[in-house]
Parts: C-alpha cells; sequence; structure tokens
C-alpha cells in the first residue's frame, strides 16, 4: 500500500504539472506501480483477513473513479478546447484519442466501483459479502483496472510513436501499457496459488493461520472473538447412553424440528468437558458408525467408569443458525478432550472431516 500511494501521489502531481522540468506525460510511468502496489496488496490478504479486505476494497473504491476525474480536469488544453479545433484528428494528441482515453479511464473508474462497492456493504450490521467473495471481487477489479489500463495506454503510444513527434509520451504510454499486460498475465489464479505457496513456505505462516483462513473463508468469517462467544453460549454435548443407531443414518432429524428434538437430548456445558468430538461422513452407513462409536464408547465406560459425553454435529449444532455453529468450528473442537474419527469410505472425500483433521491437528 505504500509503494500504492506513493506512486499514485507521483502520478497526480506530473499530472498536474506539480514538478518543475518534468513534462506530465511522464506520468504513465508511474502508473505500472501504483498498479503493483494493489495487486502485491491484495496477494497479502487472505480470506480471514476481513479488515484489511475493507481498506483495501475502500482504497480501490475511491482511488479508481478519482484517478479518472483527475485526468479528465487536468487535460490541457481541456478536451472541448481540443475537439472544437480539428475534431477529425487522429493523432495522439488530437480529439479521436484524447476522446477514447477520457472514455477509457471514465469506464475503468466506474466499474471499478461497481465491481467493490458491494463488497463493502453492511447489512443487519454485518458485513453483506463474505470475504472469500469479497477478496475475488477484488481481484477481478484489479486485474480489470490492468487490462483498460493497456486498452488505454498502447493505442496512445503506438500512434505517438508512429507520428515521431512525441517520443516521452509514446515511451510513458507503451510501458505503462506493457506493464499492466504483464501484471495481468503474472496475477492471474494460476500463478497467484504459487506466490501463495511461497509465502506460507518462506513467511512461515504457521497452521492455525491456514486453517482459521479456510474456516473463515467457508464459513462467512465472525472474528475470532464472535467465534469463541458464540461457541461458549452454545457449546451442547450429548450423553453416548441416549444415542441410537439411526442417529448416523441421517443428518436430518425424525420427529418435529431439529431444535426441539436436540435440545431433549443434549446439556450444555463449558468447554472442556466433552470427552470426545465425533468426525464422521452423512455418506457413510449409520449402523457401521454407530457400532464403531460403540466400541470406543464402551472401552471408554470401562477405563473411567462412565459413558462418555460427545460432540456430535446432529445435536450440538445450533440448527437454527448453522453458518455461526459452523464458525465456531475451530473452538468446539479445542473444548473437547480428543478427536474420534469414524472413518468410513467416503470420509477422506469429505471436505468438513478433512478440515476436522486439520483443525485438530493445528491445535
Amino acid at each position: 500500500l505504500a509503494l500504492f500511494f506513493v506512486a499514485i501521489v507521483f502520478d497526480i502531481v506530473l499530472i498536474s504539472g506539480g514538478l518543475i522540468g518534468v513534462p506530465y506525460k511522464a506520468a504513465n510511468f508511474a502508473q505500472p506501480f501504483w498498479l503493483s502496489g494493489i495487486l502485491i496488496a491484495l496477494l497479502g490478504l487472505l480470506p480471514s483477513y476481513q479488515k484489511s479486505q475493507i481498506v483495501v476494497a475502500g482504497i480501490m473504491a475511491i482511488s479508481a473513479p478519482l484517478g479518472a476525474f483527475a485526468f479528465t480536469y487536468t487535460l490541457d488544453p481541456p478536451l472541448s478546447v481540443v475537439c472544437a479545433a480539428d475534431y477529425t484528428s487522429a493523432t495522439a494528441d488530437g480529439c479521436a484519442m484524447q476522446v477514447y482515453s477520457t472514455v477509457a479511464y471514465a469506464v475503468t473508474g466506474i466499474t471499478c466501483s461497481a465491481l467493490v462497492l458491494p463488497a463493502v456493504r453492511r447489512r443487519d450490521g454485518t458485513w453483506a459479502m463474505q470475504p472469500s467473495v469479497r477478496l475475488r471481487r477484488l481481484w477481478a477489479a484489479a486485474r480489470l483496472i490492468c487490462l483498460l489500463f493497456a486498452a488505454n495506454t498502447l493505442p496512445l503510444g503506438v500512434v505517438a510513436l508512429v507520428e515521431g513527434v512525441d517520443y516521452l509520451g509514446a515511451a510513458a504510454n507503451l510501458f505503462a501499457g506493457s506493464c499492466a499486460l504483464l501484471l495481468l498475465l503474472a496475477f492471474r489464479p494460476s500463478s497467484r496459488r504459487r506466490m501463495h505457496a511461497l509465502l506460507f513456505e518462506h513467511l512461515h505462516f504457521d497452521d492455525q493461520s491456514r486453517a482459521a483462513a479456510m474456516v473463515a473463508s467457508m464459513t462467512g468469517g465472525i472474528t475470532a472473538e464472535a467465534a469463541l462467544q458464540s461457541a461458549s453460549l452454545n457449546f451442547r454435548v450429548v450423553d453416548f447412553s441416549e444415542l441410537r443407531a439411526d442417529d448416523f443414518a441421517s443428518s436430518q432429524t425424525h420427529g418435529g424440528p431439529a431444535t426441539a428434538r436436540r435440545g431433549a437430548r443434549t446439556r450444555r456445558v463449558a468447554l472442556g468437558e466433552c470427552d470426545a468430538f465425533v468426525s464422521h461422513s452423512w455418506s457413510d452407513d449409520g449402523d457401521a458408525k454407530f457400532c464403531a462409536l460403540r466400541t470406543w464408547a464402551e472401552a471408554f465406560t470401562a477405563r473411567f467408569g462412565r459413558t462418555p459425553l460427545l460432540w456430535v454435529d446432529k445435536f450440538s449444532l445450533n440448527q437454527g443458525n448453522l453458518s455461526q455453529g459452523l464458525a465456531s468450528l475451530p473452538v468446539n473442537l479445542a473444548g473437547c478432550a480428543r478427536l474420534v474419527c469414524l472413518l468410513g469410505p467416503t470420509y477422506l472425500d469429505r471436505l468438513w472431516t478433512l478440515l476436522e483433521l486439520l483443525i485438530c491437528s493445528s491445535s
């Protein structure tokens, strides 16, 4: 972001003629640097960095239309004067190319704002867009800016070069357009994945950060404090003696609403008082899962002289607010003494079970 701010201030100062002895057409030399600043800032954002996403989104939403306005306002001579003098001119400083450039800047500003503004909208006191969706939208806006800048500056550079009069303007525009295209290619999704892998490796992101980022991206990105508070208030367990084989046949409860069903068979306890977090796939056979769990529970009872208290998603999650319950998954898992995996044929094919293993290994 520091690179972005320094480069864009330099760009605006040059456009407005604020630096003595430096032609304003050299301003395009600064454009690739502030474009790089935004892209590098986005590269450092994980889906769990919600506040940082909002900051970058706000900067993009303001700077793109402001840049378009600055270009139009500081154009010397003004567009109306250029077109009034020779509206048929196709030179780099003529009416046609200046109108093209102005429209390109305007489209860039409007498009960027249209993509980014919904990402900072709030609804009912919370951010309306999930962090992972917001991050994808910011990347789309940034890469679109690169594309539009290339479409704007490259034709101007080619025309100025062909004319053979304004070599500085030609060089600045060709440099800016070529760099914009290179940035567009360098920050495509496949390249970003490799860059993120290098960042994780060399900056030593720990497993907890990776797990937290994944959970936040998939479950709505509530803060760690909110997840802890929610889990503490809604941490419910079920005694193994209350379970039956048909409880593991389907995620749907029978005989009434899920909240009423689970409330009669579960109780709220403090974090840390649960004996085991039961991890399983609903696609696996329910009888086989219950049989395996019963074998483990019998061994537990023989050792400790009581039946175990279990965290089972069907009963322990708040069915009235699943998104918040799932976002508290790491806290729920940490509140259990151990993880019991009912390793059926589809267990390793399910995203949530893999995520539970990742969170457990991280903690």
